[in-house]
């Protein structure tokens, strides 16, 4: 295959070699801004202080059922005490154990 300029053999194991060269270089270069860019190199600044509230009242109710069905029990969460945050915690993994056996705590 020639390059079409004059002196220039793309088929020289010399070129291939710089073209592999070249590529490794920039896929190292891509991983290392892909990495930083996430914030692998940013230090974790951890620290314990007061929360951010005085009083914490919690409300909780504890189901069992697959994980699809969760939205019902937040939208009677949110229809009780619709200035609130609700979170859900669950508490198996539904790879482990069959959807009708996952524990959910709204």
């Amino acid at each position: 295959m020639s390059s079409g300029v004059p002196g220039i053999n793309m088929d020289s194991p010399d070129m291939i070699m710089t073209l592999i060269f070249v590529l490794l270089i920039l896929l190292i270069l891509t991983v290392v801004l892909l990495l930083w860019h996430s914030g692998v190199f940013v230090p974790t600044d951890i620290k314990t202080c007061k929360p951010p509230f005085q009083e914490l009242e919690v409300a909780y109710k504890f189901v069992r059922g697959s994980q699809q069905d969760c939205s019902m029990v937040y939208a009677e969460a949110h229809s009780i005490a619709p200035n609130l945050r609700c979170i859900g915690i669950y508490y198996d993994n539904p790879k482990e154990v069959g959807d009708s056996y996952d524990l959910l705590l709204v």
